[in-house]
């Protein structure tokens, strides 16, 4: 599946793929460098990083070559594009259409405009 999505989508593997393992490979380095006290003296600690099996390959690969500066990189969001920006927009006016439309289907909607009927009689007049 993974070699399907890199081949389709090689930017959206990269994200999902190469980035989440140089995150994952630092978030387990930062883990296995803290030291644990013990009576007996100083021990290395034992980190057990519950991973999916295709993000191994590439923690073992980067083991040791991950560094604090290579993370923020990683963590940084995008300002939205004016595309999505519109897309997000045209969606919600889009819901609130159709919920003014359903309105409008199910609710009884009042006749309180007798003047409505005599406007369109005028209008009716002048163009005939």
């Amino acid at each position: 599946m993974l070699a399907e999505m890199t081949g389709e989508f090689p930017d959206l593997s990269t994200v999902f793929v190469k980035e989440r393992d140089i995150y994952l490979t630092h978030s387990l380095q930062v883990a296995a460098s803290i030291p644990v006290s013990c009576p007996t003296g100083v021990q290395p600690p034992r980190v057990v990083g519950v991973v999916g099996i295709g993000h191994v390959p590439g923690i073992v690969q980067r083991w040791g070559k991950v560094h604090q500066e290579d993370i923020p990189p990683l963590l940084y969001i995008p300002p939205p594009t004016l595309t999505s920006r519109i897309v997000r927009i045209g969606a919600k006016l889009s819901v609130v259409g159709l919920v003014l439309w359903g309105c409008s289907r199910i609710l009884p909607i009042p006749k309180v405009y007798p003047k409505l009927s005599e406007l369109k009689t005028v209008v009716q007049n002048v163009f005939q």
